[in-house]
């Protein structure tokens, strides 16, 4: 599955303000988002004076960050690696309650995924093939075709190679029966996902047409 990530920080404000059953509701948050390194996920920090919020609002804020993480600004798949602060916060005495807090930030949240130049990210596989060193230069050059990064090579006791290498997942439709084929059968791999990367135009433009930029991103400051 793809994942969605940002590609700059990005501040973005929101204010709750409504009347609901006769009574104020009013919260205000401010969010900043930054990308984070790969694999490390998400991470929620706090910035603001501890006496402007209690524990409980802290804890709803970041629960509804992660929420709203759940699906991203593009097409709906689920944020990763990234950063987000909570740099500040206005409330009213008894206008506030914790769920205007949470209304607040699910609005903010949604603009500073636009504000940080969303993309798509592609699962990236670590692919470890085991053949007979007389295929292997065969093998070495089929990874390239596939986009794929040799990153190690290795000979066992009985002259098996192992060759190592990083290779987007769309890459590798159809490599089972390709390396049977360049192996005579005789070719072996495991796979498993190592990380995710930023995914190549013409994944973007599949899920999200053609300009995709421009119509996603015209207004974002």
């Amino acid at each position: 599955a793809y994942r969605e990530t940002v590609t700059r920080a990005a501040e973005a404000e929101s204010t709750y303000d409504r009347e609901i059953g006769g009574r104020r509701h009013f919260a205000r948050v401010k969010l900043l988002i930054t990308p984070n390194d790969t694999n490390a996920g998400v991470a929620f920090t706090a910035r603001v004076n501890a006496e402007l919020l209690a524990e409980a609002e802290v804890a709803a804020i970041q629960r509804m960050v992660h929420r709203t993480l759940q699906s991203g600004y593009l097409v709906g798949f689920p944020v990763t690696d990234v950063k987000v602060a909570l740099v500040d916060v206005e409330r009213h005495a008894g206008e506030t309650t914790i769920e205007d807090f949470e209304a607040a930030t699910a609005l903010a949240m949604r603009d500073l995924l636009r504000r940080g130049h969303s993309v798509l990210l592609e699962p990236v596989m670590r692919v470890e093939t085991y053949v007979p060193e007389e295929y292997l230069g065969s093998v070495v050059n089929d990874f390239g075709g596939r986009h794929g990064l040799v990153q190690q090579m290795n000979v066992s006791g009985d002259g098996t190679r192992t060759i190592t290498a990083m290779t987007p997942l769309t890459a590798m439709i159809g490599y089972a029966t390709e390396l049977r084929s360049m192996t005579s059968g005789r070719g072996t791999f495991t796979m498993e996902l190592d990380h995710y990367a930023q995914a190549n135009e013409a994944i973007h433009q599949r899920f999200l047409g053609d300009n995709w930029q421009s119509r996603f991103y015209r207004d974002a400051a």
